[in-house]
């Protein structure tokens, strides 16, 4: 899911302090600047009893056939208001005068493993990419020769390169300017084959987020277009192999926790002690850095889902109160909505 905020100095004001009601009751997203300090939230999991237990409500084949009749009324009709938003600022865009310096974002979501097949990605798919002027991406697996491949099970993710030369153009420049490698799946092996993945995405001249690695030394990527600075940032809210991540020597960004989505994995209560601290060290540095526009890249939600839930939301608006201008979301291996 995507979430952004047009400053006033381009479209309009953001529309925000929406009620979106839940199946099971309503929970009020509040507009209000989030502290800058380590702050409490209390989270309504959307179709979960009081105290979560680890059940198949959560796993996989109930969400993919329930979908999206388990979002309410008041879900989907304020997303419908969302789309409507959005077709009439496309319009406004067209009216843009020629003397402001313009930059077209994008963002795609999970990419995982795949045949070794160079011509995998069609033609079409790629000249609508290279659109961009910046494309972002959630890279969701390892690319290594240090381990099998194909990975013995469905559950580890480990790619060849053609996963990246496959989004190659005729001009030998790949599609991507940068790609979030944080996300669950970062650490299904070895720091060895961490190491390799960057390497891969450094050959071919792609951007590494998730991981505080040089020549980033802030955690967040810098880039720069059309004369705009962009601020990019990576993080994740769940991570398969905690004991793996625990025991790396490798700097992953720090994950935000509390919202975990994975299945069976017990939760202690229905309270999200949500910690911002590390995130608002990053976006501070990003204005010291004079960055333009601040875009944040945030594997969360339940997979399957059409709809994201309503404490999601509520955590989209504390963030983007700190100061991100954009949300890429991705983990639900579904199109979502996306929301000013």
């Amino acid at each position: 899911m995507i979430f952004g905020r047009i400053r006033q100095w381009l479209l309009l004001p953001a529309l925000l302090g929406i009620t979106a009601a839940t199946a099971a009751d309503s929970l009020t997203l509040s507009s209000q600047p989030a502290p800058s300090q380590p702050t409490s939230l209390q989270c309504h999991l959307q179709h979960l009893p009081s105290k979560p237990l680890p059940t198949l409500w959560d796993a996989f084949p109930f969400n993919f056939l329930t979908k999206s009749w388990l979002a309410s009324d008041g879900m989907k009709a304020h997303f419908d208001q969302q789309k409507a938003l959005f077709g009439q600022l496309s319009k406004e865009t067209k009216t843009f005068s020629s003397d402001y310096q313009q930059l077209h974002l994008g963002s795609v979501g999970d990419l995982m493993r795949l045949p070794t097949r160079q011509d995998f990605v069609d033609t079409r798919v790629k000249n609508y990419l290279a659109q961009f002027d910046l494309l972002f991406g959630n890279l969701e697996t390892l690319i290594t020769d240090s381990q099998p491949m194909p990975p013995p099970t469905l559950y580890l993710m480990n790619s060849y390169p053609e996963l990246l030369t496959s989004f190659n153009l005729d001009s030998g420049r790949n599609v991507f300017s940068a790609l979030s490698l944080a996300n669950n799946h970062a650490y299904d092996y070895d720091d060895q084959a961490i190491s390799d993945t960057i390497e891969q995405l450094t050959e071919h001249n792609i951007g590494a987020a998730g991981f505080n690695t040089p020549p980033a030394g802030e955690g967040y990527l810098a880039l720069e277009q059309n004369n705009i600075k962009v601020g990019y940032y990576a993080i994740s809210t769940l991570m398969n192999n905690l004991t793996a991540m625990n025991e790396s020597k490798l700097p992953f960004n720090p994950l935000l926790e509390g919202i975990d989505s994975t299945p069976f994995r017990q939760r202690a209560d229905s309270n999200c002690h949500l910690n911002f601290s590390h995130i608002q060290q990053v976006l501070n540095q990003m204005d010291a850095d004079g960055m333009d526009f601040k875009v944040l890249s945030l594997h969360w939600g339940f997979e399957h889902e059409m709809y994201p839930r309503p404490a999601q939301m509520q955590v989209a608006r504390d963030l983007m109160s700190l100061g991100f201008d954009i949300i890429f979301g991705a983990h639900t291996h579904t199109p979502q909505p996306a929301e000013i």
